[in-house]
């Protein structure tokens, strides 16, 4: 009967029985044994908080001075992003004007070859291009 009691208010709290001790092989153990495993268990922790507290202060010892490192390569690598626009911009309209001056001096490829002066600059200059 106390059970049942039992059992309905730990339903409306939303409490429910813990599994068989049979299956779950847990021991009763004593206070003192208790105690003695939770000093351990904080122990255990508060080491480990020690490591990470140490681990954490060599990791912010090394991003420290690398911050300043890592403004200076953001900023080279966005003015070599902005120059490599302009650069190929210009190497664009480069090929632009060799290609006219190209089209432009065919009618003049055959005559040059018969030209008396052929150590005159234009000359030269042609056949740098060819």
């Amino acid at each position: 009967m106390y059970h049942d009691a039992a059992a309905g208010v730990n339903k409306k709290l939303g409490l429910e029985r813990g599994d068989n001790i049979n299956l779950t092989g847990a021991r009763n153990r004593t206070s003192e044994k208790y105690w003695q495993w939770l000093r351990e268990s904080c122990n255990k922790l508060e080491n480990k908080m020690v490591e990470n507290m140490e681990s954490l202060d060599y990791l912010n010892s090394e991003i420290i001075p690398a911050q300043p490192r890592v403004i200076g390569l953001s900023k080279m690598v966005e003015n070599l992003r902005t120059n490599r626009g302009d650069i190929l911009a210009e190497i664009e309209m480069l090929r632009e004007a060799k290609t006219t001056l190209d089209f432009h001096l065919q009618g003049y490829a055959v005559d040059m070859e018969n030209f008396p002066y052929s150590r005159c600059f234009f000359c030269c200059f042609h056949q740098s291009l060819t």
